[in-house]
């Protein structure tokens, strides 16, 4: 089959850009796959990670789904008022989001290809792509990545305000695939359609596991808003007042980061933190580990959890709808309540510093759940959903 994934960004450093890249390298074996993104050629090069030869990667044309400034005011003024999204002015918000010219030019750009499925990957591609489904020759899939309340209820950001957009689009769409079986839930009751649970996979497969008696906390990502490294900064301080033998391995880079080592240097805590900056080899760093902290306040399906799995390292984690599917409290981790901020996070990572039997239990129960993220299993279930449009 020829599949084509239409993403923001597959070269860049990122969790949705690294699971497009792993399952297309995974369908890649058996298909013809091509990904369409707004990366730079310099970054496509640097391939970090790792797309074979097989997969096209093709650059989406300049201004494809550029929005005039007027309509980009407007869509600010909806996004605080919900002044248009209502069912009775459906058509004015359809021009700001979605406009003629837009939907004509995907159609003329997408059926220039002979695809038999196109995948639009995360909201937008996947509301554009709904938005033209019926004038195009291939079927077509969109991929949620984030969490129906993060995307939908999440206050001024993502898609406040544009339920009604959502509600008519979606079910053109010939599939949609969510991350847990919550967000099936939601999903399918706002917009009326049946959508597909698939779980994202783990990145990696080790025989190397960590060591559950070494004294480091690990937290990965990017430093953006919604990742909450400002409250683990927080938790840490805490933390440090009674612990002095943990540190914390801090890996990731983003636009916060010099916010992050201000916040750092009032707190007082730099010796007790270790910045490794962007990597490409995330195993490292969690081998000299023995516990994550995921202070993030919204997820889609959260990488760093899966691959905490694989390597053998319990989870302390908020509250938040992409964790709970994920994270058994007490089990494989310590789930902490969102309203409890910082002072929650720091209790959880001195009651697991504090115990080593805990520890090693949950390091047995992760290694045995990472399992149900085998890669091979989540690729049958995007072959067995393209195979059944197709």
């Amino acid at each position: 089959m020829k599949i084509c994934f239409w993403v923001s960004h597959v070269a860049t450093v990122g969790g949705v850009q690294r699971v497009t890249a792993v399952i297309s390298r995974e369908l890649s074996e058996r298909h013809e796959i091509t990904v369409i993104s707004n990366d730079s050629d310099d970054d496509i090069k640097k391939n970090i990670y790792k797309l074979p030869e097989n997969v096209r990667i093709l650059k989406e044309p300049k201004g494809l789904t550029r929005i005039p400034t007027a309509k980009r005011i407007f869509r600010r003024i909806n996004k605080l008022t919900g002044i248009f999204n209502k069912e009775s002015r459906l058509k004015a918000l359809e021009a700001l989001y979605v406009p003629e010219s837009i939907k004509a030019a995907l159609v003329t750009f997408f059926n220039s290809f002979d695809f038999d499925c196109i995948v639009g990957v995360q909201g937008f591609n996947s509301l554009f792509l709904a938005s033209v489904s019926d004038r195009l020759s291939a079927k077509t899939v969109g991929w949620q990545h984030k969490c129906f309340s993060g995307y939908f209820r999440s206050r001024n950001r993502y898609f406040w305000n544009q339920d009604e957009l959502f509600k008519k689009y979606l079910r053109r769409l010939d599939g949609y695939v969510v991350l847990n079986d919550d967000d099936k839930a939601d999903v399918d009751r706002e917009f009326e359609i049946n959508s597909t649970v698939i779980h994202n996979p783990r990145s990696f497969t080790s025989e190397e596991k960590c060591d559950p008696y070494k004294k480091s906390f690990i937290a990965s990502g990017r430093f953006v808003y919604s990742k909450g490294f400002d409250l683990l900064i927080e938790a840490l301080s805490l933390f440090a007042r009674k612990n002095r033998d943990w540190d914390c391995i801090l890996v990731g880079d983003g636009i916060e980061r010099p916010k992050i080592e201000r916040l750092i240097r009032k707190k007082k805590i730099a010796d007790r933190i270790i910045m490794t900056g962007y990597t490409d080899d995330i195993k490292k760093y969690f081998l000299k580990a023995s516990v994550l902290v995921m202070p993030s306040r919204e997820e889609g399906m959260p990488m760093t959890i899966l691959e905490a799995f694989e390597l053998g390292c319990p989870v302390i984690a908020f509250d938040i709808d992409a964790v709970r599917p994920l994270l058994r409290d007490e089990k494989d981790g310590l789930i902490v309540k969102r309203s409890e901020g910082a002072v929650g996070l720091a209790k959880a990572m001195s009651r697991l510093s504090e115990d080593t039997e805990l520890r090693v239990k949950m390091h047995r129960n992760v290694i045995l759940k990472a399992e149900e993220f085998d890669l091979k299993k989540t690729v049958q279930k995007w072959e067995k959903e393209i195979f059944n449009l197709v």
